[in-house]
């Protein structure tokens, strides 16, 4: 949504207004952030959009998906195949970690009959909002908490979190496939047995993905698989495949380069 703006005047009052709640939210207060989140949710209810349960029977209809990233609604896609309307929030090149909800997103959210996220603290900035929807009896699924804790690395950048970036490599991925045909089974039984039979479909495409991805790395002799990259999402590509992976900036795509984390000096062969 985009809200124009007249050009900023130092001495307009309305700053020090902003400036306090700007305070209060600075200083860990998180009345004011709850507050808009309650008002946001309860405007989207009364804004017109069909709850689930007014939609009829939903074996009898398509599920409503509403995916955080286009990653996790390409999934629910291929779990759900004709069964499910899916629509993704964030589109490519988006920043999960920076994103925040929308009135227009929560509106869609509330009106959903799942809503799919990776999970792992991705979505950061929408942990409330997911937490609403969950209390008005939606069904939430985070795709990536299907891994098991022993395959999750916890670099130190991540502040004792897990890295959530698990769709870097395949074998991970397949714990969230799994997960989502687990969520859409049990919200739509009648139709278990077609998830069952594309999450079959989709592992093996998967298996598939993994074995072309080796033997292309295969390819490579052990010194040349070094992997430079600015956005440090790819540690678990790096451990799966036999990368040494150098990520220039943090775990956002904003932010800083890391200065003492260079990467190696790249030697070239004359002809």
């Amino acid at each position: 949504m985009h809200i124009s703006r007249s050009p900023a005047r130092s001495h307009v009052p309305r700053f020090a207004g902003i400036r306090r709640v700007v305070s209060l939210q600075t200083s860990g207060a998180r009345v004011l952030p709850v507050l808009a989140l309650a008002i946001l949710v309860a405007s989207s209810m009364l804004a017109g959009c069909a709850a689930p349960e007014e939609r009829g029977p939903i074996a009898e209809r398509q599920v409503q998906v509403v995916a955080t990233t286009n990653i996790v609604a390409d999934l629910a896609r291929q779990i759900g195949g004709d069964r499910v309307d899916v629509i993704a929030l964030m589109g490519p090149g988006v920043d999960p970690h920076l994103y925040r909800a929308s009135e227009g997103d929560v509106g869609r959210m509330t009106s959903a009959d799942i809503i799919a996220y990776t999970g792992l603290h991705l979505e950061g900035k929408m942990a409330e909002v997911f937490e609403s929807v969950e209390g008005r009896g939606i069904v939430t699924v985070a795709v990536a908490e299907g891994v098991p804790t022993d395959s999750l690395t916890a670099p130190a950048a991540f502040n004792g979190a897990y890295d959530p970036h698990v769709w870097m490599a395949v074998p991970l991925w397949r714990f969230a496939a799994s997960e989502m045909a687990d969520a859409l089974a049990g919200l739509d039984p009648t139709h278990a047995d077609a998830y069952r039979s594309r999450l079959s479909e989709t592992l093996a495409a998967f298996d598939s993905l993994d074995a072309a991805v080796r033997q292309r790395v295969a390819e490579l002799a052990p010194e040349q698989r070094v992997l430079v990259t600015a956005h440090d999402a790819f540690g678990y590509f790096g451990r799966s495949y036999g990368f040494e992976v150098y990520g220039l900036q943090g775990i956002s795509s904003f932010g800083h380069l890391v200065a003492q984390q260079q990467p190696p000096r790249v030697r070239c062969r004359r002809a």
